[in-house]
């Protein structure tokens, strides 16, 4: 709503400016056009001559000044008409979209709480056979995935309309520890190393700061080569935490490296690609990052993989 005003600002001063513009200029062309006439009247009569042609021609020159400005201003008129309407058509599409995605994650919410719940249940009391066990473990694994695409679903949208910031003085270093121990749990399959400086504290949304570290762990376990491994570093240089998430997947091109913090980008063919995913984790750290003034950067990881570096100012107690 406040880019819909904003927009709406802009375009009245910018059309007001510009149609006071031409009318600024049609003025300046009457008054030369006059004086024009007045010096060629005052030269025709200096030399005997009749002066009724120049005043023809001048009257001429005036109805064209006049109609040329008329002409101007209302074509600027329907310009920025249709820029608007294109704008507000642009608008309802995108409030529309918005308000499916919502409807529909919620819809889908909560039957996917209920069935995990179900299978928690079914897992705690079954017994003896193995098999048993394995398809109920992969149905609760699909199912987290399913809740976990839902959620950044819910979160992209909230961002995009009206996320709800609770700032707090956080730990890092005890959040990002949490997160790896709950992914490892989940993931047996990777190996995440965790080096951390002295204990700095951040101005930060808890859930926010939170989501910015499962996003990052989560992608560097879907592009991390065979062996999956991913080290984290914290350090503090003058008033800044950094922290950097280095994997060893096969890395970024230059060409993508902006472009893989938009929304639903990912990189490679849709009709080829193996690695799941929906594009939202990354788009969903750079606005969080953003919206605290913290800046995101993505470089080589030598020898290879990809080094996902966050830079958040430290709070000073």
């Amino acid at each position: 709503m406040k880019f819909k005003s904003s927009y709406k600002i802009i375009v009245i001063i910018v059309s007001a400016y510009m149609l006071l513009a031409i009318v600024w200029w049609t003025v300046l062309l009457l008054q030369q056009n006059d004086m024009i006439l007045e010096l060629s009247t005052e030269l025709r009569q200096k030399a005997g001559i009749l002066v009724g042609f120049d005043e023809a021609k001048s009257a001429r020159q005036h109805r064209m000044i006049y109609s040329e400005g008329i002409v101007f201003g209302l074509a600027l008129l329907c310009g920025m008409y249709l820029l608007y309407r294109s704008y507000r058509k642009e608008l309802l599409i995108q409030t529309n979209k918005s308000n499916f995605l919502l409807s529909i994650t919620h819809e889908l919410k909560t039957p996917v709480t209920a069935i995990k719940l179900f299978l928690q249940t079914v897992s705690k009391k079954m017994k003896g056979d193995d098999s048993l066990h394995t398809i109920n473990g992969q149905a609760l694994a699909e199912t987290d995935r399913l809740e976990n695409i839902i959620n950044k679903l819910l979160t992209a949208n909230k961002l995009e309309t009206a996320y709800d910031y609770v700032k707090e003085v956080l730990d890092p270093n005890a959040i990002i520890t949490q997160r790896i121990e709950r992914f490892q749990w989940r993931k047996k399959d990777m190996t995440i190393t965790y080096s951390a400086a002295d204990k700095f504290q951040i101005y930060f949304d808890r859930s926010a700061f939170t989501s910015v570290v499962d996003n990052l762990i989560e992608n560097a376990y879907k592009y991390s080569g065979e062996i999956k491994q991913l080290d984290i570093k914290q350090w503090a240089e003058q008033s800044f935490l950094y922290i950097s998430f280095n994997d060893n997947g096969d890395g970024i091109p230059d060409r993508q490296k902006k472009e893989i913090f938009q929304k639903f980008y990912r990189l490679g063919d849709e009709n080829t690609r193996d690695t799941k995913g929906t594009g939202l984790g990354l788009y969903i750290v750079k606005q969080f990052m953003g919206h605290h003034r913290a800046i995101i950067k993505v470089k080589d990881n030598l020898p290879s993989g990809s080094q996902f570096i966050l830079q958040i100012k430290i709070h000073e107690t």
